[in-house]
């Protein structure tokens, strides 16, 4: 009796084993992926897709300059902007409403001023102006 009762135990534990055991055409939890935020293979940390280089242009005063802005951090917005043959600065955000950022620019170099810029991100473009100088904008593309 005992032995029929260890058979039936074990051919039922088989049984549920079985059941719970793993389709081969089903993709294994290590091969699953988010398809929606690429990830930082460093850290393991979503990679924040406003990081990186940005080219484009600047415009002030009747002058237009090819410009370049490095995004090193999106949130809060941390960069440098390069205008070859005028002048460079670090962007520091001090505020954010929806994806309009205000950053403050501080001259790190050449013939510019301290200023602030109303900052427009999408996803494949990036614009800015001046609020105190209409005159002066800012447009830039992924690379």
């Amino acid at each position: 009796m005992r032995r029929r009762v260890l058979i039936a135990v074990l051919a039922a534990s088989t049984m549920m084993l079985a059941a719970c055991g793993t389709d081969a055409s089903a993709p294994a939890d290590s091969d699953k992926s988010s398809e929606s935020q690429p990830v930082d293979t460093t850290d393991g940390v979503p990679a924040d897709p406003m990081v990186g280089q940005w080219i484009g242009s600047w415009s002030s005063g009747g002058e237009t300059r090819q410009a370049v802005l490095n995004i090193g951090r999106g949130n809060p917005l941390r960069a440098t902007i390069d205008i070859p043959g005028r002048c460079g600065a670090d962007w520091v955000e001090s505020s954010r409403t929806g994806k309009t950022i205000n950053v403050d620019a501080t001259v790190t170099y050449g013939r510019c001023a301290d200023n602030r810029w109303s900052v427009a991100l999408g996803a494949t473009q990036i614009t800015a102006s001046d609020p105190d100088n209409i005159a002066s904008s800012l447009r830039f593309t992924k690379q």
